[in-house]
């Protein structure tokens, strides 16, 4: 049995920030329109579960998206053991996410797909368990906000990735793809 695999779907500033301050997101809305989805249903072909933080989800609630990814298992992570969701695709996970990761990436299934926010990100790549790099930059310089790659405090010891392409869109947004 082989293990699924953890991939990363996510754009960035050029200067390396997720969001402005405040979680602020909408310079990813000020793209020039092109129709273009980035690759998107194409790398969602291979996903069938996907997590991330809770202040990432509640974002996508606030921006009233109702199911963030359609036909995928969805595992929140929260440190609050009281948030229950309505919504059987979605489930809150009180876990260390490390040891949670490690576990389902063993299960049968497709790929697993972190859809942020940057501290459950730094987790998994800290512990080296993401497999795919899709790093789409924005033409923007933010200044501020929450990086991508931030290192939290003590030893690191670097990750080297191999590239796999390159895209370029009419939008001006680069498409990075790396796996391990």
């Amino acid at each position: 049995m082989s293990m699924r695999k953890l991939k990363v779907f996510i754009a960035m500033s050029l200067d390396g920030y997720l969001a402005a301050p405040g979680d602020d997101l909408s310079f990813l809305e000020q793209l020039p329109p092109t129709g273009e989805d980035h690759g998107y249903q194409e790398f969602m072909h291979d996903i069938d579960t996907v997590v991330m933080g809770r202040r990432t989800y509640s974002k996508l609630l606030s921006m009233e998206v109702t199911v963030p990814h359609e036909g995928c298992k969805h595992f929140i992570f929260t440190r609050d053991c009281s948030l229950q969701s309505e919504d059987t695709s979605v489930q809150y996970v009180v876990a260390a996410p490390v040891e949670w990761m490690k576990q389902e990436k063993a299960r049968e299934g497709k790929s697993i797909y972190c859809d942020g926010g940057a501290s459950l990100l730094r987790a998994f790549w800290e512990a080296d368990l993401v497999d795919e790099w899709i790093v789409s930059v924005v033409p923007v310089i933010l200044g501020n906000g929450i990086r991508l790659f931030e290192q939290a405090q003590g030893e690191f010891n670097p990750i080297w990735l191999k590239p796999q392409s390159i895209k370029q869109y009419k939008s001006g947004l680069m498409q990075l793809h790396y796996s391990r």
